[in-house]
C-alpha cells in the first residue's frame, strides 16, 4: 500500500483518504510559554499563559495531552493537576481527567507536597466524548488543598510545555 499525506493532512492515493491504523498519530501541536499562576483556592483555577487550542481531523479521534512545567506547594498541604477542557460543543471542564487522587476524594491526575519545589508532566488522553471536530482550547489546571498558596510555572525561568496528539481510533 502506498499513498501520500498533503499539508492539511488528508491523504490521496490508493489507500484513500480516511484510512489510519488505530494508534497511528495523525497530527500534534505543541505551545511553550513562561510565567507563574498562584491560587490559595481550594478550586480549580488554570494557568494562564498557556494555551492550545487543537481541532481534531476526525471526530472519533482521541487526543493525548501532555504536559511539563515547575510548580510550588507553599507551607502546608497538597497541590492538585489536571488539564482544562473547553470547546463550543462540551461542558467547560477543569478536571478534565477526573481522576481520584489521593483517597480523600480530591482529584488530579498530579500532585505534589508541601513547601516544595519541582518539575510536573503528565499525560491524559481524552477519548473526545463530544465525538466532533470542533476546535477544542486545553489548558494546565491547578487548585491547593488548603488555603495556602499553590505556584504554576517559575516566570522566566523555566518553560511551560503543553502538547496535543490526535490518536487514530
Amino acid at each position: 500500500m502506498s499513498g501520500i499525506i498533503n499539508s492539511v493532512g488528508s491523504k490521496s492515493g490508493i489507500i484513500g483518504s480516511d484510512v489510519y491504523p488505530a494508534g497511528h498519530v495523525i497530527q500534534t501541536d505543541s505551545v511553550n510559554a513562561t510565567g507563574y499562576t498562584s491560587s490559595n483556592l481550594t478550586t480549580w483555577v488554570v494557568q494562564t499563559d498557556i494555551t492550545l487550542t487543537f481541532t481534531p481531523l476526525f471526530a472519533s479521534s482521541n487526543i493525548l495531552l501532555s504536559t511539563c512545567f515547575n510548580a510550588n506547594k507553599a507551607t502546608s498541604g497538597y497541590a492538585f493537576f489536571d488539564f482544562y477542557k473547553n470547546a463550543s460543543d462540551v461542558t467547560e471542564n477543569y478536571n478534565l481527567s477526573g481522576a481520584p487522587y489521593p483517597a480523600d476524594g480530591s482529584h488530579g491526575v498530579a500532585l505534589m507536597s508541601s513547601d516544595d519545589w519541582c518539575s510536573i508532566s503528565y499525560e491524559w488522553l481524552d477519548p473526545v466524548a463530544e465525538n466532533s471536530t470542533s476546535e477544542k482550547t486545553y489548558k494546565i489546571s491547578f487548585k491547593s488543598s488548603n488555603t495556602d498558596s499553590a505556584t504554576l510555572g517559575w516566570g522566566d525561568a523555566s518553560f511551560l510545555i503543553l502538547t496535543a496528539m490526535e490518536i487514530a481510533t
